[in-house]
């Protein structure tokens, strides 16, 4: 098997995993629409794994399919190996948009748990002064 077969082969056997992805994500952000509340929960949390993931996946597809362009140019094949650099550049458009997607979603989950920590900890510190009230009250 030559190396421009494997290239394309290799494209080809992510785009399963692709959609697999991308079906994850649509599932996700249909259940966000429903209940926006949900963005910070486990919701939130695989959505933003999963842009990462496509963020990935897009990278990878840009660079299989670059590589997969210049073999063809190299072998003469000007008209296929403009086919693959036409992908190679929407798979890095792609990237792009889902890599910006993926960090905002990031900031704002990160955002959310470092406020909800904070809040937890103001919560555990009221509650301790409550309680120390309560046994100061118990032993008069």
């Amino acid at each position: 098997m030559g190396q421009e077969t494997q290239a394309g082969g290799d494209i080809a056997k992510a785009v399963p995993k692709d959609r697999e992805v991308l079906m994850a994500s649509r599932d996700l952000l249909a259940r966000l629409k429903k209940s926006p509340d949900g963005f910070n929960g486990p919701a939130g949390f695989l959505l933003v794994g999963n842009l990462d993931d496509a963020t990935r996946n897009m990278s990878l597809c840009m660079g299989q399919a670059g590589m997969q362009s210049g073999l063809q140019g190299m072998a003469g094949d000007v008209s296929e190996g403009q086919r693959y650099l036409h992908l190679a550049q929407a798979c890095m458009d792609a990237s792009v948009l889902l890599y910006t997607v993926s960090e905002t979603a990031f900031n704002m989950y990160s955002e959310f748990l470092l406020a909800q920590n904070e809040m937890t900890k103001r919560a555990m510190s009221g509650l301790e002064r409550c309680a120390d009230v309560l046994k100061k009250n118990q032993k008069q």
